[in-house]
């Protein structure tokens, strides 16, 4: 036994043959706890998982650990040890997620994915070799790389559809000092030894904070929303929101900006309640002490803050300096804290004075009028999960396993199954394959039974085709505009929507420009509306054209440097620099542009962004070192 301090009786522990007993006796209760059952089995497959009933007869892991740390009057040794009810946390997650990953590592086999031609080609040839690709950890496992891309890929869409940001960005991160935790706490008890408390009390606050955002607008009407949970080292969990406000609300103006964020050490005298709650939770280090080791200075031989501290003096608010506001920073003299250090308004992180004193935390607002504040949003996306540094392996489960950092609050939360991440609208994910390319799932015992069903399952895109053949109202949009009118059902048709049409939006899946004819068929996608077929698409004044990418040149969509230009801007939101570098250099060798530098000189500052990140040079800045280091990787592309 591991932990023989919290069994001394040697208690009976988790079982695969532990039975569920229902205490509820009403419909509603039954099929609460059937959902939490099914939610928590859709883990490889979400389309094999079981429908929720009130048929299941054993509890699972996390359903066990969740009752075990549950808050109780009676003594709890397994909440009250310590250091070592942290390392149990983090035991019983782990120990939680591995069954899921074993589930997925023994059923390699079982599932497969190829197109379907692929699988007509096997059959036809009568080939020794198992077809398909094998899927190491899917997307629909939470926090896997493919399941954060495509969370961001739909955070990104949900920007692309209602325009930039120029909105709000707020950070806010729990306070271990809430009155909430403190007075749940036992005598000698410490806040880090309680992550079932710390987890439960930030999920609540956090619920408070997006009613207060969303429900009653404090900040205007919220058009759209954005956010996710973040787990760093030091084990704080803190929320990343992202609102986009309606355009009579934003705040495009000084004094309009001056209204919700301010910059400045509130007045002792006349505000000391918000000058205690600023002074503790919104200053930064200060991080220029002689010997600091503060994890926010780069090193060199002039070490500087990468949060900028400290911000320079501002007698008043600029709008928009390099797609961030310049807020107002008043020279006004320094503050003396109890620690005895001296900070002045350019230590200030910028708040919202009302949220600060309701939450009493640090709550981080900004007005952004950027992209990178999204890019930020969902930085695991590219930088991936705080990790050890580990060996670089072709088993991606096991390189999940051996990498993974997790902390006691990080699993409290992972166990009572609380969201990661959120979003206002639901993102509807289309297909682009060529004809007779869509993806099919399939066992490889049974592969004719997956043609046969292939035959007569259709792709969002080959139901797209079908709908305007039958609907003539239907040819009005174009593939990524119909989820907003037709719903995708069960029998893979596309059905007239009867709600949600404000909260629904349409994505393709990005394609790279290495696959030239599935990329120029996407690029037709978006700008042609009602193809009833492939062929369709191919067509262009009466004459059919071999491949896609001839329709797309003959369309004038490819030599017209126009569409090149809105295509490395839909790219800026949801590609990072190296990615736009290696688009930039396909489409100069591609299409053989005369004058390339006019491209340069438009999208300059998103190719070079990163070198720029790392050399701590503020956006917009113009470097020849970063240029130089851009253009290099752009000419190994």
């Amino acid at each position: 036994m591991t932990y023989p301090i919290f069994y001394p009786n040697a208690e009976q522990g988790w079982g695969e043959d532990l039975t569920l007993i229902n205490t509820g006796n009403t419909r509603r209760n039954k099929a609460r706890v059937a959902d939490e059952l099914a939610a928590d089995l859709a883990i490889f497959n979400p389309a094999e998982a079981p429908v929720a009933t009130n048929k299941r007869k054993r509890v699972t892991l996390k359903m066990y650990y969740s009752y075990l740390f549950s808050i109780r009057n009676q003594f709890s040794p397994i909440l009250s040890g310590g250091k070592l009810t942290q390392q149990y946390f983090v035991d019983a997650y782990v120990k939680a997620e591995a069954n899921d990953l074993n589930y997925i590592r023994h059923h390699q086999g079982d599932l497969r994915a190829d197109s379907y031609s692929s699988l007509i080609d096997h059959v036809s040839e009568a080939h020794d070799a198992i077809p398909g690709k094998r899927i190491i950890l899917p997307s629909t496992f939470e926090g896997s790389p493919r399941n954060m891309n495509q969370k961001y890929q739909d955070a990104m869409t949900i920007v692309r559809k209602f325009g930039k940001p120029e909105d709000l960005f707020v950070t806010m991160t729990c306070n271990p000092k809430w009155d909430e935790i403190v007075q749940n706490l036992r005598t000698g008890e410490r806040a880090k030894n309680r992550p079932d408390l710390v987890a439960r009390v930030f999920k609540l606050k956090l619920k408070e904070l997006l009613d207060d955002l969303i429900e009653k607008q404090v900040f205007g009407t919220v058009l759209a929303k954005v956010h996710v949970i973040e787990f760093q080292k030091r084990g704080l969990p803190h929320a990343h929101i992202l609102i986009i406000l309606k355009l009579e609300d934003k705040p495009r103006t000084a004094t309009l900006i001056d209204k919700i964020v301010k910059a400045e050490i509130p007045n002792k005298d006349t505000h000391p309640r918000l000058f205690e709650v600023v002074t503790k939770n919104m200053i930064h280090g200060p991080c220029n002490k002689p010997g600091s080791r503060s994890p926010c200075l780069i090193t060199g031989l002039k070490p500087k803050c990468c949060k900028g501290f400290p911000k320079p003096f501002q007698s008043e608010t600029q709008n928009n300096v390099n797609g961030y506001p310049a807020y107002q920073r008043r020279n006004l003299g320094t503050v003396v804290l109890d620690n005895q250090t001296e900070i002045n308004n350019s230590w200030v992180v910028p708040y919202n004075p009302y949220l600060s004193l309701k939450y009493n935390c640090h709550v981080n607002v900004e007005v952004c009028a950027s992209i990178k504040s999204v890019k930020y949003l969902f930085k695991y996306a590219y930088k991936g999960h705080d990790c050890a540094n580990a060996q670089i392996s072709i088993d991606e489960v096991q390189t999940h396993v051996d990498s993974r950092y997790v902390s006691p609050p990080e699993a409290a939360w992972r166990i009572f199954k609380f969201k990661m991440q959120d979003q206002s609208h639901t993102v509807k994910r289309l297909a682009v394959h060529l004809p007779n390319d869509q993806s099919v799932t399939f066992d490889p015992d049974e592969i004719d039974e997956a043609i046969q069903k292939a035959e007569h399952r259709d792709s969002t895109l080959m139901a797209w085709f079908k709908l305007n053949q039958t609907k003539h109202e239907a040819r009005n949009f174009k593939y990524h505009e119909i989820p907003e009118h037709y719903v995708f059902n069960a029998k893979c048709q596309w059905v007239i929507r009867q709600r949600g049409q404000e909260t629904t939006i349409g994505r393709m899946y990005p394609v790279n420009m290495r696959d030239t004819e599935r990329y120029f068929l996407r690029l037709l996608l978006l700008h042609v509306t009602g193809a009833t077929s492939f062929d369709a698409l191919r067509t262009f004044n009466g004459q059919i054209f071999p491949t896609f990418y001839e329709a797309a040149l003959a369309r004038g969509l490819t030599m017209n440097e126009s569409v090149w230009d809105d295509t490395l801007n839909d790219a800026a939101y949801s590609s990072m620099p190296r990615q736009l570098r290696e688009l930039f250099a396909y489409i100069c060798v591609f299409e053989g542009f005369a004058d390339a530098r006019d491209l340069w000189n438009k999208h300059r500052e998103n190719l070079v962004e990163d070198f720029a990140r790392v050399h701590g040079h503020p956006p917009g800045s113009t470097c020849e070192g970063c240029d130089n280091y851009t253009l290099r990787d752009i000419q190994d592309n």
